[in-house]
């Protein structure tokens, strides 16, 4: 049984709304209020405070109504409220196996936990074996070629709008960089997006008018890759990605132009290389975004491909410590003390400073995750922040939960900017896509949920819940 209760809910804000029941749904908060809202599975949502919540229902505080309107729990889709703080500047984001993204800082690591120091829950320790990589603030120099372009003098523009500022180039529409590459090329370039999803283009070895007809371009769209002759020629099935919850990735493409041949690597993991047999028998490079919303591509680099420059197939089964200019080093992670990593290696143990490392990414061979809970819920925060835990009440103005990544966690509802209820469902009465990424299936081919240790298969939601093993153990589920 789940048992919450609490005053008037995220930061005590009573909202003054519209009087009487029969306006209570789908009405809006007053003039100067910030909203908070409880959306209902079938649309409709209703302003006001969260109150408590057991294991079936939900109550919601109005000002105008005496009483608490009462809500089965199977009903609610979602809550919505405009957060009371911010996340501090310089937050590294540490991504877990499960997709949850934590905006934190690193207290310390060592061989078997990654303890980490956020502003919403205080010190979180979190199994190292379920983290997946750790995304370093401020740490990307801009460098490459174009860190001190200031003008659009050596582009070449074909639509849309661009600047370029402090080396970062930013813009909608198609714009060629007029120079040369080498036939056999390697590119890296950073890229970061604003809209919703990433909706791009980095095409090589492109004329030099026109990116339409030419080239090997890398198209990223919502959450998968494919391979295009310019804008037309498909060379093969699209590729499936994770997307970076902070929009921002590193994009690395191998190009042999006479083989036709590419590889593309997104935050150094290899996607999949294409071999096209098309030689495009050009040799610029070009940047398309569409829609509306601006792309930021910087530290771009183009440089001759050398006979070892390739993504690491075998790169799962190590750690990697990636620097700038795609650099990396492979090997394994002792520990993080005191503002310094111990890496050891294959031609010996190095010392590096953390503030010169970009990124780390944990072996993943066969990674395990967190076993998902029936009630289990998103917590968004500010920036993109992300965490799933299995609610177990509301202590005051902070939400408890716990989770095989986190144990027990007290979160502060003043950092949430949503939760998201029936998270493994996936699509609410109103046809809106929710919720989580599902882990592997298992050899029946069905998704585990967890629930109480001695209850017997059934059927949720059209989830299959299976006898649970007792949460906490270190066999996490693969």
């Amino acid at each position: 049984m789940i048992s919450m209760t609490t005053g008037m809910g995220w930061g005590a804000r009573i909202l003054r709304l519209a009087t009487g029941l029969g306006l209570a749904i789908a009405t809006h908060a007053a003039a100067g209020e910030t909203p908070q809202s409880l959306i209902l599975t079938g649309g409709d949502h209703i302003h006001g405070d969260l109150g408590s919540v057991d294991a079936e229902h939900l109550e919601w505080r109005r000002a105008d109504l005496k009483a608490p309107i009462r809500f089965d729990l199977a009903t609610i889709r979602r809550i919505v409220s405009e957060p009371e703080n911010t996340l501090p500047d310089s937050q590294l984001r540490v991504r877990l196996t499960n997709g949850d993204d934590i905006p934190c800082t690193v207290s310390a690591l060592d061989a078997k936990t990654l303890t980490v120091q956020t502003a919403f829950a205080g010190t979180i320790a979190i199994p190292r074996d379920l983290v997946k990589s750790v995304q370093m603030p401020n740490v990307r120099r801009n460098t490459g070629l174009l860190a001190n372009v200031s003008d659009l003098g050596g582009f070449r523009q074909s639509g849309g709008n661009w600047e370029i500022k402090n080396g970062v180039l930013k813009g909608t529409g198609g714009i060629i960089y007029q120079t040369v590459m080498p036939e056999r090329a390697y590119v890296s370039v950073d890229v970061q997006w604003t809209g919703d999803e990433p909706d791009f283009s980095v095409i090589t070895h492109a004329n030099n008018s026109s990116y339409y007809h030419y080239g090997y371009n890398a198209y990223i769209s919502n959450s998968s890759v494919s391979l295009n002759r310019g804008t037309r020629q498909n060379f093969g099935d699209a590729k499936a990605i994770e997307l970076p919850a902070n929009k921002r990735m590193t994009l690395e493409l191998l190009v042999d132009r006479a083989k036709g041949e590419v590889e593309v690597i997104i935050n150094h993991r290899k996607v999949n290389k294409w071999t096209t047999g098309y030689d495009s028998r050009q040799a610029y490079l070009a940047f398309a975004v569409n829609g509306n919303s601006a792309v930021s591509f910087s530290n771009l680099h183009i440089e001759p491909l050398d006979e070892d420059r390739t993504a690491n197939d075998n790169a799962s089964e190590h750690d990697q410590v990636g620097f700038g200019g795609g650099d990396r080093l492979t090997g394994t992670i002792n520990g993080i003390t005191d503002g310094t990593l111990a890496l050891s290696t294959s031609y010996g143990d190095l010392k590096i400073p953390v503030d010169q490392v970009e990124d780390i990414a944990f072996s993943g061979k066969d990674p395990l995750r967190a076993r998902l809970e029936k009630q289990d819920v998103q917590i968004h925060l500010p920036a993109g922040g992300l965490l799933t835990v299995a609610l177990t009440g509301i202590d005051g103005d902070h939400l408890l939960g716990h989770s095989e990544n986190y144990g027990e966690v007290k979160l502060d509802l003043s950092y949430i900017t949503r939760i998201d209820f029936h998270i493994y469902d996936t699509a609410t009465d109103d046809g809106d896509e929710v919720g989580a990424t599902l882990p592997a299936q298992d050899e029946d081919g069905e998704v585990q949920i967890f629930e109480d240790p001695n209850d017997v298969p059934i059927q949720i939601q059209g989830i299959f819940i299976d006898q649970a093993q007792i949460r906490g153990l270190p066999d996490f589920h693969r």
